[in-house]
């Protein structure tokens, strides 16, 4: 590939929160994008520079049809459940990644941008100003877990001389059309089910769709973010308290003031998630309210350096938490 070409870029899981955006966002400065999706739902209708294939990051065979031209990829596709099996996300998330890495491997790919989680390096523990020199540490919690795996994964093929690998780890993702952490806050909102774990007065790790998808744009091509893993937030201390007042006022409901104790939250969403395996898919869908990643959203100290992205990448947001909190409230205000 001449330095003068602009790199095709295929997107896993194209048809996600944030693989959706990102098709959008990347075809908007002209690169040629391949969306790759189970679910073709977004793309009825053609939009400039961007084709959309249809495969299974688990069908090896139609993975490799969808790779064919692109120079680059980034890899969004996965599974966010919070109560989901064990054995399903690892098989997505972790062994899903190494598939792709294969085959990226065997067709020349110039760099893999691996979507991973700051759910890696959190744990159930407050993290204080944590660097990417933090070990990752399985923690019991299948998403993070599986995430790590992956991470290895990834890392495992970066070649100086073949394929570059990046690794962005993205604390929880917020803008419009999130229909996962957000979408549970603002029911639980709705239904006064939510309570103050401690005072409120903890971090939270939140980063807007739109620096997330600028986050990645600085990554393409760069050097600087080769064979690299980098911390992404907003670079912006926001508190539990200050989440949930931004949310509650945005509904026009009163704020949240009941309180409840660290440990008492723990234990609770530590016995759902020991018994949500033998319970059925409604049940679950009631408690995910009640998750490890539930708890670590709204009971962990969140305190990521973002530091290494700022230097190595220039990154910093381009949409503030305010104005992005308004983009991902408006469709529950709308309807």
């Amino acid at each position: 590939m001449n330095q003068e070409e602009v790199p095709v870029i295929a997107i896993t899981g194209a048809s996600g929160f944030v693989g959706h955006h990102l098709v959008r966002f990347l075809a908007a400065y002209n690169y040629p994008i391949i969306a790759i999706t189970r679910n073709q739902k977004y793309y009825e209708e053609p939009i400039n520079n961007v084709t959309v294939r249809k495969a299974n990051i688990l069908n090896a065979t139609q993975m490799k049809n969808a790779l064919a031209g692109a120079n680059i990829v980034i890899h969004t596709a996965g599974i966010i459940d919070p109560h989901g099996s064990r054995v399903e996300l690892f098989n997505t998330n972790a062994h899903g990644t190494k598939i792709i890495l294969e085959i990226a491997k065997n067709a020349n790919i110039k760099q893999f941008i691996h979507m991973s989680s700051l759910s890696v390096i959190t744990g159930v523990k407050d993290c204080y100003d944590v660097t990417e020199e933090k070990i990752p540490k399985y923690s019991g919690e299948a998403y993070g877990d599986s995430k790590i795996l992956a991470e290895k994964f990834a890392l495992d093929f970066d070649d100086k001389n073949g394929m570059r690998v990046t690794i962005l780890r993205p604390g929880f993702i917020y803008g419009q059309y999130e229909n996962s952490w957000v979408t549970r806050l603002v029911n639980s909102l709705k239904n006064n089910q939510v309570m103050i774990i401690g005072d409120g007065s903890k971090e939270t790790n939140l980063i807007g769709i739109d620096n997330l998808c600028e986050a990645t744009r600085l990554s393409i091509l760069n050097p600087n973010a080769y064979g690299e893993k980098f911390n992404l937030t907003d670079g912006i201390k926001v508190t539990k308290k200050q989440l949930l007042d931004t949310l509650a006022k945005a509904l026009n409901l009163p704020p949240v003031t009941r309180q409840v104790n660290e440990k008492m939250a723990y234990l609770a969403c530590r016995l759902v998630t020991v018994i949500t395996p033998i319970l059925a898919k409604s049940a679950k869908k009631k408690l995910s309210r009640l998750s490890l990643p539930a708890y670590r959203l709204m009971g962990v100290n969140q305190g990521f350096n973002i530091d290494k992205a700022k230097r190595l990448l220039n990154y910093s947001y381009i949409v503030s938490f305010d104005e992005g909190m308004k983009k991902t409230i408006k469709p529950y205000i709308d309807s």
